[in-house]
């Protein structure tokens, strides 16, 4: 569980200039932690190169494309990966059952870890776009 408060988010918001995405990542679970941080966030934006203040509550958490896709290659050759490294073990034990049960532990175990990331990585940005500030005026 240690590794849940390292993983990243994508924040987003649109330029004020020419309404390209400007995007950036954090650690951060809410906005309210974002917030401790600094009040205002100064993005440039690669389209038209202007700098320009974003309030907290104009930024949109998106899940990390990066993270997504190391889950799904460790989904997909964790097993393959396992399997090569334990090999020698199945040539070891000729019965059927056991073999059947490693097989399955072997599949399953990458899956389950790379599935509960992905569901922490969910609600992290759910629960940063789920609470809603009313902005100030000014």
């Amino acid at each position: 569980m240690y590794l849940y408060p390292m993983l990243p988010i994508d924040l987003r918001t649109t330029c004020s200039s020419c309404g390209t995405y400007i995007r950036f990542q954090t650690t951060k679970s809410s906005k309210e932690e974002l917030r401790e941080e600094f009040q205002e966030v100064e993005l440039d934006c690669q389209n038209c190169r202007k700098v320009n203040t974003y309030p907290i509550e104009d930024l949109r958490a998106t899940s990390n494309k990066a993270v997504s896709v190391a889950l799904v290659i460790l989904m997909l050759a964790g097993p393959a990966l396992a399997l090569f490294a334990f090999y020698g073990l199945f040539d070891i034990f000729n019965q059927s059952t056991f073999r059947f049960t490693k097989l399955m532990a072997i599949i399953i175990f990458p899956a389950t870890i790379a599935l509960s990331v992905q569901k922490r990585l969910n609600s992290k940005v759910r629960e940063f776009n789920g609470r809603k500030y009313q902005r100030r005026r000014r």
